[in-house]
């Protein structure tokens, strides 16, 4: 049991640690109708983690269940990056995101070493 609350996979590592929101995520719980949450449900399942280079869990999408279902995207600090209402179109876009932020890094790294090179335009992907 101890290692639920060692790992940032499962629910049971943040549902005590206080949720704070990027100015990003509150003004998508605004425009989604989306709750804003002080902690994480331990029912929240998995949906999607974002690896390092290293392999260090870099961030974590939890699928919140309810009346309204949605995800809820957060950085390995407990920042909540974003949250996006639960259909199958939100979930492939933004899938299809991360996997065009992860090819560009990797892109970027192989050439310049790493992807926060000096002569890299500060760009988001």
């Amino acid at each position: 049991m101890e290692a639920v609350y060692h790992d940032p996979l499962l629910p049971g590592y943040w549902f005590d640690k206080p949720l704070i929101y990027t100015t990003h995520a509150i003004e998508r719980c605004v425009e989604r109708e989306i709750e804003q949450l002080d902690y994480l449900p331990i029912t929240s399942k998995l949906a999607d983690c974002d690896k390092d280079s290293s392999g260090n869990v870099a961030s974590v999408c939890f699928k919140i269940d309810g009346e309204n279902p949605y995800y809820i995207v957060l950085s390995v600090d407990g920042c909540v990056i974003t949250v996006f209402n639960y259909d199958k179109k939100s979930m492939k876009r933004y899938s299809h995101r991360k996997n065009k932020r992860r090819f560009y890094e990797d892109r970027l790294g192989k050439v310049y070493g790493n992807s926060n090179h000096k002569l890299i335009l500060s760009k988001k992907f």
